[in-house]
């Protein structure tokens, strides 16, 4: 993973009403290619839409990937185990009669 910044497209938001937005994204030739350049080993590319400073939308290659420390870790942890309790079991302040 490299800490560049990969930014492609045209995006443009419409506000149609004050519940609704229109997003427009718009991507040229070059764009393509360079999601194409960009895939990961499942042929997928995900971007992350982001809005700047001044509340404009863009639109930017996540290039995160998991590293090998990071994927070894995930497959040595075990699960962890889930208890099963029921409320009685808390000690929690609970009315038991109740009507329903």
């Amino acid at each position: 993973m490299s800490n560049e910044k990969i930014f492609v497209g045209n995006v443009q938001v419409k506000e149609v009403s004050p519940t609704f937005k229109f997003l427009k994204i718009g991507l040229n030739l070059d764009n393509l290619n360079l999601l194409g350049q960009h895939m990961n080993e499942n042929g997928w590319v995900n971007l992350n839409l982001k809005k700047n400073k001044e509340g404009k939308y863009y639109l930017e290659v996540d290039t995160w990937r998991p590293s090998q420390q990071t994927q070894k870790q995930a497959q040595t942890q075990p699960a962890p185990q889930v208890q099963n309790t029921s409320p009685a079991d808390l000690d929690l302040d609970v009315d038991t009669d109740m009507p329903f």
